[in-house]
């Protein structure tokens, strides 16, 4: 197992953020399905690992904030799950559906 320190991580997350950003303004679709999640976009994988700055990134280039992966599981349900507060908080401000049932949460 790798541990990496506050400040690293935080890099990490930075680079992540800027080459997304870079990627967006070169005409990246922000609404792409991924491989990743039962073929979830970009905004659902942001959200379930609670990066506030992608998810925002995301919805900034017109990410679509009800998007879902495969099984209909939308990007609120994900952030949600595992507790991360800022991105439901973003994703309700900028009008997710709330009444979404999930089967992850039965």
């Amino acid at each position: 197992m790798i541990v990496l320190c506050e400040k690293c991580w935080f890099v990490i997350c930075w680079s992540v953020c800027q080459v997304s950003r870079l990627l967006l303004l070169a005409g990246a679709n922000p609404n792409e399905l991924t491989e990743s999640l039962n073929g979830a976009p970009a905004l659902c994988i942001a959200a379930r690992e609670g990066h506030v700055d992608l998810v925002s990134l995301y919805l900034e280039f017109g990410a679509d904030v009800n998007s879902c992966d495969d099984s209909d599981v939308p990007a609120l349900s994900y952030a949600a799950r595992r507790g991360h507060v800022n991105v439901i908080y973003l994703l309700t401000i900028k009008h997710a559906k709330v009444l979404y049932y999930s089967m992850m949460f039965s």
